[in-house]
């Protein structure tokens, strides 16, 4: 059943302006225009990107339009943060030509308007350290900064924002879409040989190159014929190939390239666990993913969301940046401990369905209140 807030204030409309459609942002968008009595919209700037290219994404219910110059200024959207008194714009995103103009509107005009980050990257450089301060400057004015859970969270304290500044809000899938249609057997025959990497392919940030040494390890120590599928696009995709065929373990990698949203569930279900071995990723969906399709994690400490769902041993398993020899020991585990796989499978799929749609509209209900009290 829909739960409805209450109005709590003046605000009426939600503006955010975003960088183009995703799934899980027009998942979030279309449960906050269900629950929420403002009227949610949305701006992205642009229709579709390469490094994403989605070509069938779930239907908006909710307002929303693509920016009249994709990437550049929107005179629209300007005039609309410069007048209007009801609606609090949130940025995902400040340092472009479609997203700072509006946000120095709001500023100028002492008007609401609130920012939805990744994990801010640390770094002692004259150009990160400038960066920062500026994003300080912007948001100790802004309502709130709507932070992709506890390492975001963790990062702009240390930033030295105040606590009344920062919300916890990460991303949610929707369940329905990856959750197994029983709970039990969800692990196919065959599956628990096969390991998934999604994203995409720019192995110095994800570490593909990582799971294909670790997959050779495995395949050594085991003695069984495990697979690992590589699903995304980028850049690397020929220096892994490469890689593989160095290793030896060509006939066990499968590239399978761009996987669209509605195909996604079905490719997780005939693996018996995600592999996200990345050197830096503030908050992958891809991990939130797998928990939703009841796949256990075998992740790096460098990805938020791993950080944050996974408990080591119990959801999924744990290894330090880089750490191959760590992860082949993971994979050998998961594909010779098939029960207890499975257990962990399930036990990540309780985890997923704790942090749903439901948890994220009241964290916007509060941002509303707090934007109304100013």
């Amino acid at each position: 059943m829909t739960l409805r807030v209450r109005p709590s204030g003046p605000l009426r409309r939600l503006v955010w302006i975003l960088p183009h459609p995703t799934p899980y942002n027009t998942y979030l968008l279309n449960g906050l225009a269900d629950r929420l009595p403002t009227q949610t919209e949305a701006v992205f700037r642009w229709e579709t990107m390469a490094s994403h290219p989605w070509t069938r994404l779930p239907a908006r219910r909710f307002s929303w339009r693509v920016s009249r110059q994709p990437g550049g200024r929107d005179k629209e959207l300007e005039s609309l943060a410069a007048n209007n008194t009801s609606s609090l714009v949130v940025f995902a995103g400040w340092r472009n030509r479609t997203m700072f103009p509006p946000l120095l509107a709001r500023l100028r005009n002492g008007l609401p308007y609130a920012f939805w980050t990744d994990t801010p990257k640390a770094g002692t450089g004259l150009r990160r350290s400038v960066n920062n301060a500026a994003y300080c400057f912007f948001a100790r004015r802004a309502v709130t900064t709507l932070a992709t859970g506890t390492p975001a969270i963790e990062r702009y304290r240390v930033m030295g924002l105040p606590e009344d500044k920062l919300d916890s809000f990460p991303f949610v899938v929707d369940p329905d879409h990856f959750s197994p249609q029983s709970v039990e057997g969800a692990v196919r025959d065959g599956a628990c040989n096969r390991f998934i990497v999604c994203g995409r392919l720019l192995t110095k940030i994800k570490g593909q190159s990582v799971a294909l040494e670790a997959l050779a390890k495995a395949i050594k120590e085991s003695r069984r014929p495990l697979e690992l599928i590589i699903a995304g696009t980028g850049p690397d995709e020929p220096l892994l190939r490469e890689e593989a065929v160095r290793l030896g373990i060509a006939n066990a990698v499968h590239f399978i390239g761009w996987v669209e949203y509605d195909q996604l569930p079905t490719v997780l279900k005939q693996c018996a666990a995600l592999v996200m071995p990345s050197y830096w990723d503030p908050y992958p969906v891809a991990v939130l993913e797998a928990m939703a399709s009841g796949l256990p994690v075998l992740g790096s400490l460098a990805c938020g969301s791993v950080r944050e769902r996974v408990v080591h041993g119990e959801s999924g398993l744990i290894h330090e940046p880089g750490a191959a020899a760590a992860l082949a020991e993971h994979m050998c585990w998961i594909a010779t401990n098939r029960e207890q796989a499975e257990r962990m499978g399930l036990k990540s799929l309780a985890v997923s369905r704790s942090w749903g749609i439901e948890a994220a509209t009241a964290v916007v209900h509060r941002v509303i209140e707090k934007a109304n009290r100013r």
